[in-house]
């Protein structure tokens, strides 16, 4: 690309092509500069949109501008424009995008949430998008202790799905949303595909959850392996259909099985990591509480088979669960299914 052509060039080229960046890059290679682009910036209709963006707290990120990130110019596409809302993290870590399904089990989610939080707590920001399932958990176990990124197929001022709008503000107060579209792009399905690019691009290295072989979280495994990027993924049930993808690539030697987070930070980068001394962080459990969190399994267990574990009276087995639930001890998932956090 021709990068002595004007940032508004390029913001103005993004606006007639939104959906077609690889388009707005031959032609700015070629600088061929259709009059399509030209009525754009002569009818100001690039300041307007730099004008919306700022009323949405948003930032607009040209390609060829210092706060452009440089991984993403590896991509055969990049975005001719990125719109950012919230502080990009201090990547002097590398980063590590975690991916998934959104009909996740359990045990996915309960492990994206916990790889996540422990690369929080070495301060490896998390890449995923925002979506429903493994992407959900990444964000929020990242921002236990640390920072995280969102990509997401829709606009900023179209937060899908709509029961994630609230994490994405959390997020924009310890990381950021990107996205390659206008600010009020409603979300599509061919979106997506296309978003899970710059999820590989944007980090270092990509760890897949939990993925049948046909799904959107191959795909972007897919763009991390044709990137060079260090590739893991987690096994899972030999007969469970959403572990097909991971147990596919680890099977071509494309990705490397990974059991914990330290296993794989130990791989992103070996011998490379300090980690961050927290503070100690003490929690007092009442006599009935550490007895009950003394019987709870290392794996997952229904509240039924808990009570006849305990033999406790099902209202006491209640409160003393939701006491250590917001001491953050144990975790509750659909179905009164609980499991102690490691």
């Amino acid at each position: 690309m021709n990068l002595n052509l004007s940032l508004d060039t390029i913001f103005a080229m993004h606006l007639a092509f939104p959906f077609q960046p690889e388009k707005g890059h031959l032609l700015l290679q070629k600088k061929e500069i259709p009059e399509t682009v030209e009525k754009i910036l002569r009818e100001g209709g690039v300041d307007r949109a730099r004008a919306t963006a700022r009323e949405n707290a948003v930032d607009i990120i040209e390609y060829g501008s210092s706060a452009y990130p440089a991984s993403l110019c590896a991509l055969p596409d990049p975005p001719l424009v990125l719109y950012r809302k919230g502080q990009l993290p201090s990547l002097s870590n590398p980063s590590i995008a975690i991916v998934g399904t959104r009909t996740a089990s359990v045990y996915g989610r309960s492990s994206a949430k916990e790889f996540a939080s422990i690369c929080g707590r070495r301060g490896i920001p998390v890449v995923s998008g925002l979506a429903r399932g493994i992407d959900t958990e990444a964000h929020e176990g990242a921002l236990e202790y640390g920072q995280t990124i969102a990509v997401i197929g829709s606009g900023l001022a179209h937060i899908y799905p709509k029961e994630n709008r609230a994490l994405s503000e959390k997020i924009c107060e310890r990381g950021a949303l990107f996205s390659e579209y206008p600010l009020f792009t409603p979300p599509d399905r061919f979106q997506f595909p296309r978003r899970n690019r710059l999820i590989a691009a944007l980090a270092e290295g990509t760890l897949l959850i939990e993925a049948p072989i046909k799904s959107g979280a191959l795909g972007t495994m897919n763009w991390a392996i044709r990137l060079g990027k260090l590739c893991f993924a987690l096994p899972g049930r030999a007969d469970c259909e959403t572990f097909k993808g991971n147990h596919h690539l680890i099977k071509l030697g494309k990705a490397k099985l990974v059991e914990n987070g330290d296993e794989m930070i130990s791989l992103l980068r070996p011998g490379k990591f300090i980690e961050p001394r927290l503070k100690d962080s003490v929690v007092d459990l009442s006599p009935a509480e550490s007895e009950l969190l003394h019987k709870f399994p290392q794996s997952e267990i229904f509240f039924d088979e808990l009570a006849l574990l305990t033999q406790l009276p099902v209202a006491t087995l209640t409160a003393l669960l939701m006491r250590l639930r917001i001491k953050n001890i144990i975790r509750e998932f659909p179905g009164k299914l609980f499991k102690k956090v490691n």
